[in-house]
């Protein structure tokens, strides 16, 4: 017996018609039989919905016709071992699938976060072929640090006495930054990406989250 068949049982068993879930529900009664039809597709929220409006627990339903036998309505269970042991088996599961979820919300955040830094390092790529900003200079076996703007940098500035140095950041004030980002904000790739993050919550920086809503609010 499937969930589906499960519901429907359930509800017949308590004289409980479709238009009465529906409202229990909060949808269309039209919308109703659709709905109870979706069986396994149905979300865990879902089924703690209609779990509520039948009147019996999530195990209750998620077990019915396997170990019970329900009269006029009664869904308490005769086989109480049977019952205890599809207990710990479904507990067993929502420990696998909690694991699982933590692992993917690691991952989700670990993606936010690497998004953050690429959008963080094309805005400062932009401020840097706009002159603008304070090149962060190091070097290679050195913890010296150089200080130059932007234009020095653009125009070759040579950072002797040592060697191999490379571009370690760009330095923006909160006005730079706001200027670039905006500026970057009119590209249509660049505003397609900062809308899909924002959106799915994959921007793991508040500060940018900040600019992206200023930016609207000046535009609108």
């Amino acid at each position: 017996m499937n969930i589906a068949d499960k519901i429907k049982a359930i509800r017949k068993a308590k004289g409980i018609t479709p238009t009465m879930m529906a409202k229990e529900l909060g949808i269309e009664a039209t919308n109703y039989p659709r709905f109870e039809n979706r069986g396994n597709k149905l979300t865990y929220d879902n089924i703690e919905s209609i779990s509520k409006a039948l009147g019996v627990t999530v195990i209750e339903l998620l077990t019915w016709g396997e170990s019970q036998k329900p009269i006029n309505g009664d869904t308490s269970f005769k086989d109480t071992d049977s019952l205890n042991a599809r207990i710990d088996e479904l507990e067993e599961r929502i420990k696998d699938k909690n694991k699982i979820i933590k692992v993917l919300e690691k991952e989700i955040k670990d993606v936010s976060k690497t998004i953050a830094v690429r959008i963080r390092d094309r805005i400062e790529l932009t401020a840097l072929q706009n002159n603008v900003g304070i090149a962060v200079i190091k070097y290679k076996g050195n913890k010296e640090t150089s200080l130059i703007t932007a234009q020095e940098y653009n125009s070759g500035k040579t950072l002797m006495p040592y060697e191999s140095p490379y571009l370690y950041s760009i330095r923006l004030t909160d006005e730079e930054l706001k200027e670039t980002f905006f500026k970057l904000m009119k590209s249509s790739i660049f505003h397609d990406v900062m809308e899909t993050v924002i959106h799915e919550g994959l921007l793991e920086d508040d500060e940018l989250e900040e600019l992206y809503m200023e930016y609207f609010n000046v535009n609108d």
